[in-house]
C-alpha cells in the first residue's frame, strides 16, 4: 500500500486543482462581475491556450488556429498524428499543457509579489492572504490575475 501513496497524493492534488478551478468559474460567472466574466479570465484564456500551443510545438504538432476571444472561451485547432503511439504521448501532453502552464505562472507571480512566501514552509500557505498588502495595487493585481488564472486551469470540456 505505501507504494501507491505517491499516485494518491498527485491523482488528490489534481482533483483539488480541479475542484478549485470550477469552484472558482462557477463564482465568478454567479458574482457581481457576471457581465464582464470574459474580461476578468482574459489572463487565464491567454495562458491556458498559450500552454496548449507550447505543448502543440513540444509534440511537434502543426497548429492550424488560435483564438483567445471567442465567445465560447479560446481555443487552439491542431492536426493530430495519423500514428496511434504518436497520439498517445502527443494527446495528454497537448491536454495538460495548461496545468504546468498555470501553475509556472501562479509561481512566477508569487515569487515577484512575495518572495518570502515562495521560500517558506507549507504551513504559510494557509497565511497567504494575509500577507497581502491591501493598500497597494500590485496586491490587487496579483490577486486579479491569480483569480483569472485559477479559474481557467482545468481542462476544457472539449
Amino acid at each position: 500500500m505505501d507504494q501507491f501513496w505517491p499516485i494518491i497524493l498527485i491523482l488528490g492534488w489534481f482533483v483539488a486543482i480541479f475542484s478549485a478551478s470550477y469552484l472558482v468559474n462557477w463564482l465568478l460567472i454567479r458574482s457581481v462581475i457576471r457581465r464582464y466574466y470574459r474580461f476578468f479570465v482574459a489572463p487565464g484564456v491567454i495562458v491556458h491556450e498559450l500552454s496548449h500551443a507550447i505543448g502543440c510545438l513540444m509534440t511537434n504538432s502543426p497548429i492550424v488556429e488560435i483564438n483567445f476571444w471567442k465567445a465560447s472561451g479560446g481555443h487552439v485547432k491542431h492536426l493530430q498524428s495519423q500514428d496511434p503511439l504518436r497520439r498517445i504521448i502527443a494527446d495528454p501532453i497537448i491536454a495538460l499543457a495548461p496545468i504546468w502552464g498555470t501553475l509556472a505562472l501562479l509561481y512566477l507571480t508569487t515569487s515577484l509579489v512575495m518572495p518570502e512566501f515562495v521560500n517558506s514552509d507549507y504551513q504559510q500557505y494557509l497565511s497567504i492572504i494575509s500577507q497581502l498588502d491591501w493598500g497597494s495595487w500590485q496586491s490587487w493585481l496579483y490577486l486579479y490575475i491569480n483569480t483569472s488564472l485559477v479559474a481557467t486551469i482545468a481542462p476544457s470540456k472539449t
